[in-house]
């Protein structure tokens, strides 16, 4: 019973860690001993330019990159609709141009485990922040 006790309250605090590090985790894959963190998503509306009158895009700043590659996936986590490859030492990424939805961001780099930040809501004419680091 005490087991069990200890099992529910580290399941708490790993489940109130990631709300407080700003990303809803879908799947972390094996990849190794690194891990791959994105921060609180959040909004930036763009100016009326009728580029954005239909859609969005995904862009953050990158810290400690190792070189990766970053992809947008649909609804159901399965499509690659859109991806990036970013060279080692880059600062940031852009996954532009997205019709207005919802999208799962999956992050990969050699070495490190790959991260799934799931539901995020593009909208017409605003950027959806997410910075991403890579930690040793």
């Amino acid at each position: 019973m005490a087991h069990r006790r200890r099992l529910v309250i580290v399941a708490v605090a790993v489940m109130a860690w990631l709300v407080a590090c700003g990303s809803s985790v879908l799947a972390g894959e094996a990849g190794g001993g690194k891990k791959i963190v994105a921060g609180k998503p959040s909004y930036k509306p763009k100016g009326d330019h009728e580029a954005w009158a239909e859609k969005g895009r995904i862009v953050g700043l990158v810290r400690q990159c190792p070189g990766c590659t970053i992809e947008a996936l649909d609804a159901e986590g399965k499509k690659v609709v859109l991806s990036t490859t970013l060279a080692a030492k880059a600062t940031s990424y852009e996954l532009q141009w997205l019709a207005p939805g919802t999208y799962h961001v999956r992050v990969k780099a050699d070495g490190y485990a790959t991260l799934i930040v799931e539901r995020l809501a593009v909208k017409a004419k605003n950027d959806l922040l997410m910075n991403i680091e890579f930690e040793e």
